[in-house]
């Protein structure tokens, strides 16, 4: 796939940005400034490894979960993940992810929203899955999601709430067990 560099680092590995030439030839380069969320303690895994995990997550959005599976290794619990992207080359982390799969660690649905003809969105592959999220829900599952607040994030919790039922959704927000990591597109 196309190769994706952080913002972060990659500006603080740059040491600096410079001003253009054709604004002003010479100038010294300017200090790397950037905004940081605090999304608190709540986006976090679980205190006790062997607790199920449900991460989705669409392009970017998959990197906390990256990390998320690399902490827990091989000890951990359940774990899965809906990750959508657009095409193979958007594909994030495939030959990682796949091995996760093969080695039985990960449960991975993929859904890809321009491979074929009908759109595919994580929320579909949810709903595919309902009875996994609900089994999971029941044994205590964490709900992570991760991405777009506009579009994903309403539609992945609407899917849940048909999967759970009315108003578990919220539930399992008060009781820190549906956690949202999503930004504005």
């Amino acid at each position: 796939g196309r190769r994706h560099l952080g913002v972060c680092s990659n500006g603080l590995k740059a040491g600096g940005w410079a001003v253009p030439p054709k604004v002003k030839a010479g100038a010294t380069p300017m200090p790397f400034t950037c905004f940081v969320k605090d999304v608190g303690d709540l986006f976090r895994l679980p205190g006790t490894p062997t607790t199920p995990i449900i991460m989705v997550g669409a392009g970017t959005g998959v990197a906390p979960f990256r990390g998320f599976i690399q902490e827990r290794g091989d000890a951990g619990g359940p774990a899965a993940l809906f990750f959508g992207c657009r095409d193979d080359g958007d594909y994030l982390y495939r030959e990682e992810l796949e091995v996760r799969e093969q080695a039985g660690k990960l449960r991975l649905f993929v859904a890809f929203s321009r491979k074929q003809e009908e759109k595919v969105y994580v929320q579909h592959k949810v709903l595919e899955q309902r009875e996994l999220v609900a089994d999971w829900v029941r044994q205590g599952a964490v709900v992570y999601v991760c991405g777009d607040a506009g579009g994903m994030a309403p539609a992945v919790a609407r899917a849940f709430g048909e999967i759970l039922g009315e108003g578990e959704v919220e539930n399992l927000r008060a009781a820190q067990r549906y956690q949202e990591d999503v930004w504005a597109n």
